[in-house]
This record gives C-alpha cells, sequence and structure tokens, in this order.
C-alpha cells in the first residue's frame, strides 16, 4: 500500500514539476519578445512623403504655404502658416492632428493678455512629433479678441481647463513673497 502511494506522489510531483517548468519557459518566452519589439518613434520618415490634408473647424482661419521640413531625417515635420483672414485677432488656437495637437493661448496671463495673430495676419507653426500618420492637420479652436469662440467644444473645453489651471500657476507665483536677499546682494 505504501508503494502505491509513493508512485502516486511521484506522478504527482513529477507532473506539477513539469507543469512548472513549462509555465516558467513559457512567461520568459513571452517576456522576452515583448522586450524585443522595435519601439516606433513618431513619426518616422518613412511615412511623412507628402503633405497631409489640410482643414479648418474655424470660420476665417486657414492653414497656408505647407511644406515638409528635414524630410530625410529621423525627425521630420510640417511647417505652415495660419492666415487669419478677418478683422478680429486671434487670441488662442489649436490645431490638431490625430490624437497629437500644438496650441497657443495668449489669454494665459489675465493681467497681459497678448494676440496671438493680428487682423488679417499669419502665425507660423510646426507639426513634429504630434502627427499622427493617416489624418489631416486641421485648427479645431479659436479664440478671437471680441471672446467669441469659434471650433469643437471639445478642443474649446481643453483650452479652458489649461488657461485656468496656467492662470492659477501664475497667480500663486505672483502670491509668492520674493526670497530675502542677502546685505551683500
Amino acid at each position: 500500500m505504501t508503494t502505491v502511494k509513493t508512485s502516486k506522489r511521484r506522478v504527482l510531483l513529477i507532473a506539477s514539476t513539469t507543469l512548472i517548468a513549462a509555465a516558467s519557459i513559457l512567461g520568459v518566452a513571452v517576456f522576452s519578445a515583448r522586450r524585443q519589439q522595435p519601439k516606433t518613434k513618431a513619426p518616422q520618415k518613412e511615412w511623412l512623403t507628402s503633405v497631409p490634408q489640410l482643414g479648418s473647424k474655424v470660420k476665417n482661419l486657414e492653414i497656408i504655404n505647407p511644406r515638409i521640413v528635414r524630410q530625410d531625417t529621423d525627425f521630420p515635420g510640417v511647417a505652415f502658416e495660419v492666415w487669419n483672414n478677418s478683422n478680429r485677432a486671434v487670441m488662442a488656437i489649436e490645431i490638431s492632428c490625430g490624437n497629437g495637437s500644438i496650441a497657443t493661448d495668449g489669454l494665459e496671463d489675465d493681467q497681459n493678455p497678448r494676440v496671438i495673430i493680428e487682423q488679417y495676419g499669419t502665425l507660423s507653426a510646426e507639426m513634429n512629433g504630434e502627427l499622427t500618420p493617416g489624418h489631416p492637420i486641421v485648427i479645431t479652436a479659436a479664440i478671437f479678441d471680441d471672446n467669441k469662440e469659434e471650433g469643437e467644444k471639445i478642443s474649446l473645453e481643453f483650452m479652458h481647463r489649461h488657461r485656468a489651471r496656467k492662470r492659477a500657476r501664475l497667480k500663486d507665483q505672483k502670491e509668492q513673497p520674493a526670497p530675502e536677499r542677502s546685505p551683500t546682494q
């Protein structure tokens, strides 16, 4: 009877050892394969062979003079100008390409607002890592000097949240007492 129990224990021990060893080998193989996958850097020069499509969700703002820059490098981009074809100055703007975007906000410091694009003027811009292959470059939102807002609601909401954080940070910086100076300074 003891030999039957001993042989069952051996079979169970061998089976469990084999199962643990197989699981360990499989885990190492999967981990190794994941580590060897190449990491992609965006944008890759292979896909940027022509300027993406262009668009605007804001009336009277247009992307003009698009061109590929640094095409034969590992970090190409698209440079362009944004033309303001209106008699209102642009105070804030967001431009997107797929999941990436760039933005400039002249209303972050409420004590010193600044114009981003003058009436009938242009703004030079460039997108690099913000470019998403297969997506157009689009002006998604803008705020004008008459406080009128145009564009996608989600982009405008993002601009408002970002501005509120920036204003709070500026207010905190202004309220902090200046460091005391030593008599030798």
